[in-house]
């Protein structure tokens, strides 16, 4: 098949990052993947160098092509205008009901009565979205999730003191400064990484690091390299770099929230902790610590991750 794939957007962020591991299997499965964005970002040379083309000003993606693909809610506007009445559009969605909340939006006025199909990555995403969108068909796509092999050349310094990370833009739904709060709060003497922040207006210097957005071999090596990873966020879908952590055999320590219980509900080496009860945050640490010295639990939490997130699952849901 000729495929389309619509992003909003080409950062280093998590849906253009899932989208590019999408292309890919769908090249690998000998499909034809041209690609179109909103917004330019330096993630697509990424999808160049792995064999997507760009949308050319001539094509006429009503005609052109046997599936479009919108990445996301915000896409799926565009590629219903793209796609026209002659060709189906699937959306995949990386949003939970909380974005619709939050932007004061609705499906329908996104466009999704005009989709053929909705891709989820989870399972709660269903019951939270299906009686939102009426019959729309859906079905379950996790992601697929790999870490970048090691890049001497690229890969940053890092200092000999152990440090854990957190990941995402400075957000109120991704709530790092509630973690800032509950390691003052409960004496947690622990230096933490804010991969893909830039510092906070106001805070001041400290034990902490923000690292801006990096590529993703940097960003992995940063990962891999640390105790383990912590989210504080409100609102999650299917976060990568939780998986990323698990995939590297690192322990996490996450909030009590319905994208993060459903990956303890299917490993119980995750830990979860409640926002509002910082004795859980604290048994929480304490057991991720321990389980970075255990051997046995750090090869559980990577083979879970292997199998759930891989390259072969991922290639027979797609193919499916």
């Amino acid at each position: 098949m000729r495929i389309l794939l619509i992003s909003h957007q080409l950062d280093f962020s998590g849906a253009p990052l899932a989208l590019l591991t999408l292309a890919r299997t769908l090249i690998e499965l000998g499909h034809t993947v041209v690609l179109s964005s909103l917004q330019n970002g330096p993630l697509g040379s990424y999808f160049v160098n792995a064999g997507v083309a760009p949308l050319e000003s001539g094509d006429h993606p009503g005609g052109d092509f046997d599936l479009l693909i919108a990445n996301t809610s915000p896409s799926v506007g565009a590629a219903v205008h793209l796609a026209g009445t002659s060709t189906r559009v699937v959306a995949w969605i990386h949003e939970s009901r909380d974005f619709f909340i939050r932007t004061r939006s609705s499906p329908s006025s996104l466009g999704f009565d005009k989709l053929f199909a909705m891709a989820l990555p989870t399972r709660f995403q269903k019951k939270e979205l299906q009686p939102l969108t009426a019959s729309l068909a859906c079905f379950h796509l996790p992601n697929r999730v790999e870490l970048s092999p090691e890049e001497p050349s690229t890969a940053p310094d890092v200092e000999a003191a152990p440090y854990w990370v957190c990941c995402g833009s400075w957000t109120k739904s991704k709530n790092q400064q509630t973690l800032l709060a509950l390691l003052d709060q409960c004496r947690i003497a622990a230096a933490i990484r804010f991969l893909g922040a830039s510092p906070p207006a106001g805070l001041p210097p400290g034990r902490h690091a923000w690292t801006g957005k990096l590529p993703p071999a940097q960003a992995h090596a940063l990962i891999r390299r640390s105790r383990g990873l912590v989210s504080c966020s409100r609102a999650e879908v299917q976060p990568l770099s939780v998986i990323e952590s698990l995939l590297a055999g690192n322990p996490v320590l996450l909030s009590d929230i319905p994208a993060h219980r459903e990956l303890f509900e299917a490993c119980p080496d995750i830990n979860l902790f409640s926002l509002h009860q910082p004795a859980t945050f604290v048994q929480g640490w304490q057991r991720m610590q321990q389980q970075w010295q255990d051997p046995a639990c750090r090869a559980r939490l990577q083979q879970f991750a292997q199998v759930t997130f891989g390259r072969a699952q991922f290639r027979q849901n797609v193919a499916a």
